[in-house]
């Protein structure tokens, strides 16, 4: 076969295989093109700058676009922190709404749609100032659409009722419930406890002598109590502490409460968490106050520092707060783990008034009585005996009393 030949079959080999490509690729592209077809707005999520959604059930709440996947809520209030992956998430659904069918085209009974009285309002404004009303009624007699209705066109048209139902949101939905916001267990450089005095001769409440104290992280991840006074604090409880409050959700928002004093809090608060992120130099600060006693689960008001909003807790997690300072002390006198301290031992030596003695580690025979000299050593005894001292800890210190 020559040279030209061989070309020339390459090309229609190449020529083919692009063709069945292309064939096979047509239908998906079809799919796409008639999707767009149907799409009810011609922007995209980017461009939608606010967004203000009205149910049935839930007064009218907005949220503004301030950044890149950012939103703050202006209605029905400022202080209300928005769930940013949500606010986002309604854009997409919005930038992908589809007409159906058209229904008719000048209605002159919109209550045959439900749309005299929408169970569902959707404002739109786009970067270009386009202001948008998208009124979505009653269901179809299939079940799988909704009636709708943009404003300034009078058409009645279909609207998936499954993207109907994506849009149908509370405000508890759209808001963040999170206390310490975009803030992880690393990101904590400093948490606080505050615990008021509660004198109480009547017994009506638990007395508490009350207490203040600090806890920060070195650079090597190790917390410590800082205040009153420095000392090395216990990870496990100070690292339960922060952890469990990173976990709380508010729930049960009251964000205009007549009176803080009403749940507990303002003047009456007995108890505030602080936890500062040093490298977004932020600290939020949540104040704890009487038990809910219309909740069946255990809940506990409480707010946050720059908000009014009243939410409730989970009552479990009074489990982790101190109860007095000192609380949250390391009080093992050896304070490296335990197996790896063990393993690096070479010698120990005892010495109290009625006897001495000491024990070296051979690298082959293993632990040796040398003081006083002896044959033999009982291995499994004296491990013991290592990790018993090993685990002493601290009842009481003696600096305790002035803390």
């Amino acid at each position: 076969m020559s040279t030209r030949s061989t070309w020339s079959l390459v090309a229609i080999s190449i020529v083919l295989l692009l063709s069945y490509v292309y064939i096979g690729t047509l239908p998906e592209q079809r799919q796409i093109a008639a999707f767009k077809a149907r799409q009810i707005f011609d922007f995209k999520h980017s461009a939608i700058v606010r967004l203000s959604i009205k149910t049935a059930e839930q007064d009218r709440f907005e949220a503004t676009r301030v950044g890149d996947a950012q939103w703050a809520m202006s209605v029905p209030y400022e202080h209300v922190l928005p769930n940013n992956l949500v606010w986002e998430a309604l854009t997409k659904v919005v930038e992908h709404l589809t007409n159906e069918n058209i229904i008719e085209e000048s209605p002159e009974d919109l209550s045959l749609y439900g749309l005299d009285a929408p169970p569902l309002i959707v404002e739109i404004e786009t970067d270009d100032q386009a202001l948008i009303q998208l009124n979505i009624g009653d269901l179809d007699p299939t079940q799988n659409n909704r009636y709708a209705q943009r404003i300034g066109n009078d058409t009645v048209f279909l609207l998936p009722a499954a993207r109907a139902e994506d849009l149908y949101r509370s405000l508890k939905d759209v808001r963040d419930t999170r206390l310490f916001p975009g803030m992880g267990y690393a990101d904590v450089s400093q948490a606080q406890f505050t615990r008021m005095p509660v004198d109480d001769p009547d017994e009506i409440l638990e007395s508490s002598v009350g207490m203040k104290e600090s806890y920060g992280r070195n650079e090597d991840a190790t917390w410590t109590i800082v205040e009153p006074k420095a000392f090395l604090a216990d990870q496990s409880s100070v690292g339960n502490l922060v952890n469990e409050a990173l976990r709380l959700q508010g729930d049960g928002y009251k964000d205009a409460p007549e009176a803080l004093e009403d749940y507990g809090l303002g003047s009456l608060s007995w108890a505030s968490l602080s936890l500062s992120d040093a490298n977004k130099d932020v600290t939020y600060t949540m104040h704890l106050g009487w038990r809910d006693d219309m909740a069946d689960d255990g809940r506990l008001f409480a707010t946050m520092d720059g908000s009014p909003s009243v939410f409730s807790i989970d009552a479990a997690f009074l489990q982790w707060l101190p109860e007095k300072a000192g609380d949250f002390r390391e009080r093992r006198l050896f304070t490296q783990n335990l197996k790896n301290l063990s393993k690096r031992l070479s010698s120990v030596h005892y010495k109290d008034t009625h006897q001495e003695f000491r024990v070296d580690l051979d690298q082959v025979k293993g632990w040796k009585l040398v003081e006083p000299a002896v044959d033999d050593t009982h291995q499994v005894a004296f491990t013991n005996y290592v990790s018993g001292v090993l685990g002493f800890v601290a009842s009481e210190f003696v600096d305790e009393e002035t803390m």
